[in-house]
């Protein structure tokens, strides 16, 4: 019959996670809330300047202790187009937001999606 694999009665020791995309599109262009997916609440830009955005990032209606954020970005155009940024950063953090910071090096569009696993340590 096989082994027999004896699971936990709670998830007490297990961190919760949050996952979910946001669809960024073009770096630097406009303001205003954006469509968000899986179990991110919100998500919302700014244009400090011209070729910045400023995103940010609700995720928890309960708070997270230390949370860990982690993220990748997805090409939905032109790969060569939408490679052309600095690296992001993510900042002020707390245990249910943060903002991310993105500065595109060329003035071309972008058509980028998020994607964000959020990890209570």
């Amino acid at each position: 019959m096989g082994n027999v694999i004896k699971l936990p009665l709670n998830d007490s020791g297990i961190p919760r996670q949050i996952r979910g995309t946001i669809a960024l599109g073009d770096v630097g262009a406009g303001s205003g809330a954006l469509a968000v997916t899986g179990d991110l609440i919100s998500a919302s830009r700014t244009t400090p300047v011209a070729g910045q955005t400023l995103l940010s990032v609700v995720y928890a209606a309960v708070p997270f202790n230390n949370p860990i954020i982690q993220f990748s970005l997805e090409s939905l155009a032109n790969a060569n187009d939408d490679n052309d940024l600095e690296e992001p950063v993510f900042e002020n953090k707390t245990g249910t937001t943060f903002d991310m910071f993105f500065q595109e090096t060329n003035s071309v569009t972008q058509n980028l999606v998020i994607h964000v696993t959020v990890t209570e340590q």
